[in-house]
């Protein structure tokens, strides 16, 4: 096994979530993965091992080839056609990574979703002391240390949200569902939580209150299990506990919580509707119908390219239409219009495909996967780096490992966790 593979899988699962680490206008996660398919093409070693890769991906890669050549072929301006090129382009190299990716042994597997995990708990801390710095100070370390990247502090709803090693705290969804599943302690589980209330996003919150609520259900269908709990977890628990109670008595996290919870159902349920962000989402979908009526049906069963979902409300009604190409900040309808009906029904074919597979594995795997889709709903959190990690859970299995077994490898994680405590 070739140790600078090695070292470039767990580096890139350790640092695929840093979207704020760029070069350029492009991540080092990015960097990474072309780096890694350079070095498999120098070693000339590409071995593709009896791995089924699951054909929805490729499927639904193909149809992308389809909107690809449409797109170039037709007037939608040359800012969108740019936007396609360029989303194609890294869509090209990460179903190359895919098939690459394929011939990983499940030691390989596992180094990167063990980076992917070390990198997801420097993500969290980093998330509480960004939260802590700019609850005392009033500076956000982002615009600090990263001043030319980042380029304003999230605040909404008159609350600051801690982003993490990321520019949106979107980022920290799939991330924290992640964690929330790889450690089967409670304690941990109530960490993950506050990260995402520290997040200040609603899109944040209900991926982790969706992997609660699946926990709480399956636990009940399998039954109460017994817990022991030893002295030195009950002291270290306690101490913990007592510390947030004072962290959040000062920094009134109680509120925050209960005004962000508020929040989230009137948003939810139609209480809230103003003229911003949840009209915006709102009407992405109520106006599918309009698109299906006012664009060729090779628009509709293609889509408009990737990254260029944005297109269609930039030209109906004239949203963000001094902004360039952009697209709709949710899963569904982003996906939708990028990819077309017969690219999103594959794309989505591909995610479920993973859940009922999954299943038979490890049922985390599933969960893992109805969070992300629950999330899709309200925000766009189908990152490149999710799309990658989305490939490696395939992988893994149809290769039948199991990533989530308390005696694999996960187990020495929470080990190592608890060793730091």
């Amino acid at each position: 096994m070739s140790k600078t593979k090695s070292f470039l899988i767990g580096l890139i699962g350790m640092i695929s979530s840093w979207a704020i680490i760029r070069f350029g206008s492009n991540s080092l996660f990015k960097i990474l993965v072309i780096c890694f398919l350079l070095v498999n093409l120098v070693e000339l070693n590409i071995k593709f091992r009896k791995v089924n890769l699951n054909p929805w991906f490729y499927l639904m890669y193909g149809s992308m080839i389809i909107t690809f050549l449409l797109s170039n072929s037709m007037t939608i301006g040359a800012e969108w056609i740019k936007q396609e090129n360029v989303q194609f382009f890294w869509m090209t190299v990460y179903a190359t990574f895919y098939l690459m990716a394929s011939a990983f042994s499940d030691k390989q597997i596992e180094i990167y979703f063990k980076g992917f995990v070390y990198g997801n708990l420097i993500q969290m801390v980093w998330v509480i002391v960004q939260y802590m710095i700019y609850t005392v100070t009033g500076l956000d370390i982002n615009m600090q240390l990263f001043s030319t990247l980042y380029s304003r502090s999230y605040i909404k709803e008159g609350g600051f949200g801690a982003s993490g090693l990321a520019w949106h705290p979107s980022n920290l969804a799939v991330l924290l569902v992640i964690l929330f599943w790889v450690f089967d302690s409670w304690y941990w589980k109530f960490i993950v939580l506050v990260t995402a209330i520290l997040s200040n996003n609603s899109t944040v919150i209900i991926c982790v209150v969706t992997c609660i609520a699946i926990n709480i259900l399956a636990d009940k269908k399998g039954g109460v299990r017994s817990i022991k709990v030893e002295r030195r977890a009950f002291v270290i628990a306690f101490i913990a506990i007592f510390v947030m109670l004072i962290f959040f008595i000062k920094t009134d996290l109680f509120l925050i919580a209960g005004n962000r919870i508020s929040f989230i159902y009137h948003r939810l349920f139609g209480g809230y509707y103003d003229g911003g962000s949840t009209n915006a989402h709102i009407r992405y979908y109520v106006t599918i119908p309009d698109v299906i009526t006012h664009y060729p049906l090779t628009k509709i069963l293609f889509g408009f390219g990737e990254g260029c979902s944005g297109y269609v409300m930039t030209n109906l009604f004239g949203q963000y239409s001094n902004s360039g190409a952009w697209a709709l900040e949710c899963d569904i309808v982003n996906i939708l219009w990028n990819k077309g009906l017969v690219g999103f029904f594959l794309f989505y074919g591909w995610l479920f495909s993973i859940i009922k597979r999954g299943w038979a594995v490890n049922h985390k795997y599933a969960y893992i996967m109805i969070a992300i889709i629950v999330g899709g709903i309200f925000y766009n959190i189908q990152y490149d780096w999710v799309i990658v990690l989305e490939m490696i859970i395939n992988i893994a299995i149809y290769k039948q490992i199991d990533l989530f077994n308390t005696n694999h490898f996960s187990k020495r994680i929470v080990r190592d966790c608890t060793d730091l405590a």
